[in-house]
């Protein structure tokens, strides 16, 4: 990505309020945040749900 249009889409004072910044949320050895990686598991749950619909509508 271009490096001016990446530090807009990522500026702290447009995802958070007022007096947070990207360094209030980093992990510790306490604290651990979601990543995406944490919703691959329900892709196979997602899949079967579709097709279990898609047997039942035809």
């Amino acid at each position: 990505a271009h490096p001016s249009l990446d530090k807009w889409f990522w500026w702290h004072e447009y995802w958070f309020p007022p007096g947070f910044t990207w360094e209030d949320i980093k992990e510790s050895g306490s604290i651990s945040y979601p990543k995406p990686r944490d919703l691959l598991p329900i892709v196979p749950y997602t899949l079967l749900i579709v097709g279990v619909r898609y047997l039942f509508q035809r």
